[in-house]
């Protein structure tokens, strides 16, 4: 069994190998993204058991959309420096994740104000519209968003929990586009392009989540904000590098 921040940092490991594909081969980097599918979902998962236990729901929104914040002012500054769009960076998990944040703040207000049916309904119509708005506008909104939903509405009853997971794992596999794996001719295109469809995958996260025992681990500063620290900083790195690799040549 492991800790929260033991979990992390085996996630954020197996996170850099989803970025590194400029570096390896295709086949490689297909092979890459479809294993590190449980990251974001892993991390999603971790915001809905903080928000659970944080002494302040508002500082810890607060807290996401400001690192939100600092990862697009950060990758406008490196695209400024990294001219080829190839190499340049636009992820930001950060407002995916505070944006999961926003809609669990909302759930958490329409049940203290059970009395008022005016403001239950205008925030879960909200609700609704965000969730459908963020998953085309946020990084990989369209799991993780409703993986947050399933999350917090099932935690604590592991049973249920996983079987959503796989539920809403079958329903991303139905909604992609199997024409260009049906039409591979051969076994290296269908790999290609099966790995690449491979959002479903996040249902792997679940032999992960049992594995969790539901502690903290160490409560110094610094796994507090490991993860806020590293995922930006690797991802400008990488980008950093690889353009200035690509001007050698």
């Amino acid at each position: 069994m492991f800790n929260r921040n033991q979990l992390k940092i085996f996630f954020m490991a197996l996170m850099t190998l989803d970025h590194i594909d400029l570096f390896v081969s295709g086949e490689t980097a297909t092979f890459f993204h479809a294993i590190t599918r449980p990251v974001a979902v892993f991390f999603a998962y971790m915001l809905v058991e903080g928000f659970h236990y944080t002494r302040s729901k508002k500082r810890y929104l607060t807290r996401l959309y400001l690192w939100a914040g600092i990862m697009y002012l950060g990758n406008f500054i490196i695209n400024l420096i990294v001219k080829d769009p190839m190499y340049q960076v636009h992820n930001n998990i950060f407002m995916t994740l505070a944006v999961g944040a926003t809609l669990l703040y909302m759930i958490e207000i329409i049940k203290a104000k059970a009395d008022n049916t005016a403001l239950r309904i205008g925030l879960t119509i909200s609700i609704i519209v965000i969730t459908f708005l963020g998953s085309f506008l946020t990084e990989g909104g369209y799991v993780v968003l409703p993986f947050i939903l399933v999350s917090y509405f099932t935690y604590g009853k592991y049973k249920a929990r996983d079987l959503s997971y796989i539920a809403l794992s079958a329903v991303i596999f139905l909604l992609f586009d199997m024409t260009p794996i049906l039409d591979s001719n051969n076994a290296r295109e269908f790999w290609l392009n099966f790995g690449y469809n491979s959002d479903w995958m996040f249902v792997f996260v679940i032999p992960f989540l049992h594995l969790y025992n539901g502690k903290k681990g160490s409560g110094k500063p610094i796994f507090k904000y490991l993860f806020y620290i590293y995922y930006p900083a690797h991802l400008w790195i990488i980008a950093l590098l690889a353009n200035y690799l690509q001007l050698k040549k």
